[in-house]
């Protein structure tokens, strides 16, 4: 008890001697004071015995931990909450986020979206975690100095102060030491909002021929008039062949010769094959890709974001989803009107480029996206979309040697056309 006295004693002189100093006078008084209060505060602590401080201590840290629980809770960490809409990350960050951790995870495999958005939300919400956390410690200053505190654990706070430099209350992290603090504990997926997005999809080989593959395959102009160079160019027609559109042929059970004799032959086919001869024909551009209106949201958007580099996942999209051929570049493409048999999976290693709806900043999304163009109802885009292991074991293979030939035919047939075209004309009119 003497100690506990003998501390306040010097406590008091260094108020004193802070208090001459702050007005400017009796400064020797002061100096000589403060320096004998320093020699008698480190003798009173060095006299101390080790297990009386470590008690006293670990006392006042029971204290401080059952205090912090109260306020916090049995984690002891301080929550962070989405408080209202405003506080939902924005698309235009949300997109610059995407684009910059499957940049990164191609040389780190081991980073997962989790990792990298609780960081990235620690960043966004530091200055709302430091108010909380200025806020809790100044709960645990009042409850230290309150008269209803025990006096044992008065004294050894005022001991803590005392030994703090004659600070007034010890530093915030030194009490969040004592009171066991973990942390801030935000879970990221509070602060996604609902995402409108469109997902262009093309493969290697597509992407090499500048995107011209879908319209390419069918341009019956490229068919030599001569047989004999027919060998050369049927090479050149199967890589145009290699493209997300004939992937998506044969994911729902149909070959490029199938489409050719709805596109070209005029035969009766189902919806599908029905739809996409009617997108094909309305997306008048010659550069186009197959594009899926989807969302992300809390629910999808993890799964979603770390399936984008891994070669064994694939995404599936519902038969209600609304797919099209599109021209991002120019803003162009068909009536977004192919009618699905069935779900439809493809490889995220075929995704080209995600677009963010309603960022009207062609620099930010590669192009103008399908609602700059179309203005489609918002309905459009919805929760279609699931991330599957890859399984390619259903789709059906194709060399593409017939629809070669019915390419050829489709040529021979217009060769005659224009001949009969050009003797009309001659016999008409003359030469």
């Amino acid at each position: 008890m003497n100690d506990i006295l003998e501390l306040k004693a010097i406590k008091e002189s260094i108020m004193k001697v802070k208090s001459n100093i702050e007005y400017d006078i009796n400064k020797e008084e002061s100096l000589t004071l403060l320096n004998d209060t320093l020699t008698k505060l480190k003798d009173m602590t060095f006299d101390f015995s080790k297990d009386v401080r470590n008690k006293k201590i670990e006392d006042f840290s029971h204290f401080l931990f059952d205090k912090f629980t109260e306020i916090t809770n049995s984690s002891h960490t301080i929550e962070i909450f989405q408080e209202d809409y405003s506080d939902v990350i924005p698309k235009e960050n949300m997109k610059q986020y995407i684009d910059e951790f499957v940049r990164d995870n191609k040389y780190n495999s081991d980073l997962t979206f989790n990792d990298f958005m609780s960081n990235k939300i620690l960043e966004l919400k530091a200055e709302t975690v430091f108010d909380y956390e200025s806020e809790v410690a100044s709960q645990l200053i009042d409850m230290l100095n309150s008269p209803t505190t025990p006096q044992d654990i008065r004294n050894t706070y005022d001991m803590l102060v005392a030994e703090n430099d004659g600070n007034k209350n010890l530093d915030m992290w030194d009490l969040f030491d004592f009171a066991g603090y973990n942390g801030p504990e935000i879970d990221w997926h509070d602060f996604i909002g609902i995402y409108d997005i469109n997902i262009m999809f093309a493969t290697e080989n597509e992407k090499n021929l500048d995107m011209g593959s879908i319209y390419g395959m069918t341009y019956i102009e490229d068919v030599p008039d001569d047989i004999a160079e027919h060998k050369f160019m049927e090479d050149n027609f199967k890589k145009e062949c290699d493209n997300a559109l004939t992937y998506l042929l044969h994911t729902q059970g149909y070959t490029l010769a199938d489409f050719y004799k709805v596109l070209y032959k005029n035969e009766k086919a189902d919806n599908f094959l029905d739809s996409v001869k009617d997108e094909f024909y309305n997306c008048t551009s010659f550069m186009r890709e197959l594009t899926i209106l989807t969302v992300l949201d809390r629910d999808n958007i993890e799964d979603f974001v770390d399936s984008i580099n891994n070669p064994d996942k694939n995404l599936l999209f519902k038969a209600y989803s609304t797919v099209g051929l599109y021209n991002e570049w120019q803003g162009s493409g068909g009536p977004f009107e192919i009618t699905l048999d069935k779900d439809f999976e493809i490889p995220t290693s075929m995704i080209r480029n995600i677009q963010f709806e309603h960022i009207h900043d062609k620099n930010i999304n590669n192009g103008y996206t399908v609602d700059d163009v179309y203005s489609f109802a918002f309905s459009l885009w919805c929760d279609n979309m699931e991330t599957t292991d890859a399984d390619n074991s259903k789709i059906i293979s194709e060399d593409y040697s017939d629809a070669f030939k019915i390419l050829c035919e489709v040529k021979e047939e217009y060769l005659e056309e224009q001949e009969q075209i050009k003797n009309r004309f001659d016999y008409e009119f003359g030469d």
